[in-house]
């Protein structure tokens, strides 16, 4: 047994042929006084008949351990678990507004999509799998239910669960948009055998799986299965794959489009998760249009879609959790708008995100003669954002600390608006007159304006503590820009070019002179200690300025 590192229990009892999710098998585990309860699961039948029972189990803390299966099957027994090996860094948490393992390591992610991953051919899954072990993603979005969509209509090797007439899918067929005619207390052992050698190669690569529990896309019958039904899934799903730390839950890929489900079921569904899964794996929900809840207890990151990544800031803001823009649209040449996004547009967003401190995830979506999309059902990469994301995630990693927002205007303007109208009248009235008129109009906007507003580009800028300020200016190409830094320090400036991928030094060591007559303050804002640095830029898109304290 070895710390962060999957555990395993096989035993055999009774054949099971049917209403075998839930089986009765209970396993407790102890080590220095703290227990830890599992629940294992049915895994078919072995060659001479018998049924095959597992229980799995993480070990989060090294040490000398006992257990005892009970139930459809009994065991017991000791082992010593060993530290982790410097390979091994367990799950990923949320902390704060960003992201750690287990160990405390930061993590940082940055994922790409390939939904319907699990339902290709071993010859794509296995192209797939090489291709990600030598790109700069650590994250997948993926689903375990096939996809019918788009650029994506092949059968997949096994159905998850058998029919309620105790046939095989693959054999009878199945009835299109049928949701009652699965027996989802049957699952079809092979798949799930199947899946997990998938994923498990994608773990070993260090590659984090942000699974997608359920979809719109779907002429099965999947999306449209009883609620009683779909808890039962999840339960076995849970048993089966809880122990293995590269799992995040995605509850659903654009929740809102799914007709058969109601809020009610999303809290059901969130509630459960978070109640019977005995580690706590990462857990939100992906919207199409209307964003979910992510103030939700069950809720521990924002799972974005959204092409608006300058409102990065406000999100982590008003969630005070991560944020992850996890589909901003795609680079690719479809005729669809979603999937035909430049190069360089792809970079900029994850700029945009990770400049503030929230995170991106890419996608792929240019249409070669064979028809197999990246982002529907992997292959190769062919765009030109992957090795440019790879120098971000090294930019990213190189700092001293995670990114938090830095505030700008907009945000400062703002927090005079949530003191109410009186504060607003108090502002205007200090402030010079030749700022009256235009800080007025941003202070006294309605719901639209507002929108309407931050729809303009604005700088994105994100901090480490008082150590380092990175600024993005995205489509943007000033050919100079002012920084604001605290005096009495000396800094050092370096000019990054996103797409040539560069980072040059500016000034080795800087002293900032006074703030430049003219700019913006903030009513209230204290400017006495604040100095500034005038940085020489190029005129051109994607560049950023990074700002450290000596």
């Amino acid at each position: 047994m070895r710390q962060y590192e999957t555990f395993e229990l096989t035993m055999t009892g009774k054949a099971l042929k049917q209403n075998y999710a839930a089986v009765d098998v209970t396993a407790v585990f102890c080590c220095d006084g703290q227990e830890k309860t599992v629940s294992g699961f049915y895994d078919g039948m072995d060659e001479d008949g018998n049924g095959i029972y597992k229980v799995r189990f993480l070990p989060e803390q090294e040490g000398h351990y006992t257990w005892q299966v009970t139930g459809e099957v009994s065991a017991k027994g000791e082992a010593d678990c060993d530290r982790a090996d410097s390979l091994l860094h367990g799950m990923v948490r949320a902390t704060g507004t960003h992201f750690t393992l287990e160990d405390g390591s930061a993590f940082y992610p940055f994922g790409t999509t390939v939904y319907a991953l699990a339902n290709q051919s071993d010859e794509l899954v296995g192209e797939t799998i090489r291709t990600m072990k030598n790109s700069p993603f650590n994250k997948v979005r993926m689903c375990v239910f096939p996809k019918h969509y788009v650029y994506n209509h092949n059968e997949p090797s096994f159905y998850m669960f058998r029919k309620t007439d105790g046939t095989d899918a693959l054999d009878t067929g199945f009835t299109e948009n049928d949701g009652a005619q699965w027996d989802t207390s049957s699952p079809d052992i092979r798949f799930w055998q199947r899946f997990e050698r998938i994923c498990a190669e994608l773990g070993e690569a260090g590659i984090q799986i942000d699974l997608i529990l359920f979809h719109p896309y779907d002429r099965w019958g999947f999306s449209a299965m009883k609620t009683d039904a779909c808890l039962t899934y999840l339960d076995y799903l849970v048993r089966r794959l809880s122990a293995f730390p590269y799992f995040w839950w995605s509850m659903a890929n654009e929740y809102d489009l799914m007709a058969a489900r109601t809020p009610k079921d999303w809290d059901t569904f969130g509630n459960f998760l978070k109640e019977h899964d005995p580690y706590g794996h990462l857990l939100s929900n992906h919207n199409c249009f209307r964003l979910f809840d992510f103030s939700r207890d069950y809720v521990t990151h924002a799972c974005i879609q959204s092409s608006w990544t300058y409102r990065a800031a406000q999100y982590i803001a008003g969630y005070h959790k991560p944020v992850i823009y996890d589909e901003m649209r795609y680079e690719g040449n479809l005729e669809e708008s979603w999937g035909s996004i430049s190069g360089f547009e792809m970079v900029n967003r994850f700029w945009t995100v990770c400049a503030q401190g929230a995170y991106g995830t890419h996608g792929e979506t240019f249409l070669p003669e064979d028809e197999i999309v990246w982002w529907a059902r992997g292959g190769r990469l062919i765009g030109e954002s992957p090795r440019r994301i790879a120098f971000l995630k090294d930019f990213i990693y190189s700092l001293p600390g995670a990114l938090t927002p830095v505030a700008g205007m907009w945000n400062r303007m703002m927090e005079i608006r949530k003191k109410g109208q009186a504060a607003v009248d108090a502002a205007l009235a200090a402030m010079p007159a030749e700022v009256r008129t235009f800080a007025g109009n941003i202070l006294n906007m309605d719901e639209t304006e507002q929108t309407l507003f931050l729809l303009n580009e604005s700088v994105a800028a994100g901090k480490v503590g008082d150590v380092c300020q990175l600024y993005y200016y995205g489509r943007m190409c000033p050919g100079r820009v002012n920084i604001r830094v605290k005096k009495g320090s000396k800094y050092k400036v370096e000019r990054i070019d996103a797409w040539e991928m560069t980072r040059e030094t500016v000034f080795e060591e800087i002293m900032p002179s006074a703030l430049p007559a003219g700019g913006f303050t903030a009513p209230g804002e204290d400017t006495a200690e604040q100095g500034n640095i005038c940085v020489s830029m190029p005129s051109r898109e994607g560049m950023a300025v990074l700002v450290s304290r000596i």
